[in-house]
């Protein structure tokens, strides 16, 4: 079952610091502190620290798949949530669309914003993806 009080603990960690975000980033050490995706900031928020790639196995899950354990997801759910490609519209255009940004401070306020917005989505109508190729609204 989708634990959702830690999925809005990432929209409400993203939400306050965008630059710590990047949704394409398991995680990353810089300057500004730890960048994380959303299977990251899952996996950090509930556990405290972040797995590293050699730290995968065994049973060697994928980063993917234990983001989607740690938030009580299975990992074709986990790959819907984490994975932009399966994100329905709007999400996905506007979340490719940030992309685009050039000004990388302002990339990643847009990222997070979409990505809070889908969290919201989520948490207000219910698992959706893999079930059918909509928007949670239609």
């Amino acid at each position: 079952m989708l634990d959702t009080k830690l999925l809005l603990e990432i929209k409400d960690r993203i939400l306050a610091e965008p630059h710590l975000f990047d949704i394409g980033e398991w995680s990353e050490e810089r300057p500004c502190g730890t960048v994380c995706c959303l299977a990251g900031w899952a996996y950090l928020l509930k556990h405290g620290s972040l797995i590293t790639e050699d730290q995968t196995g065994p049973p060697y899950l994928t980063f993917s798949e234990r983001g989607a354990a740690t938030l009580g997801l299975d990992r074709y759910q986990g790959n819907g949530l984490f994975h932009v490609s399966s994100w329905p519209d709007p999400y996905r255009t506007r979340m490719l669309a940030a992309y685009q940004t050039n000004d990388n401070a302002q990339c990643r306020r847009d990222q997070a914003l979409v990505a809070a917005e889908l969290i919201d989505a989520i948490v207000d109508r219910g698992i959706w993806w893999r079930v059918r190729n909509e928007a949670p609204d239609a």
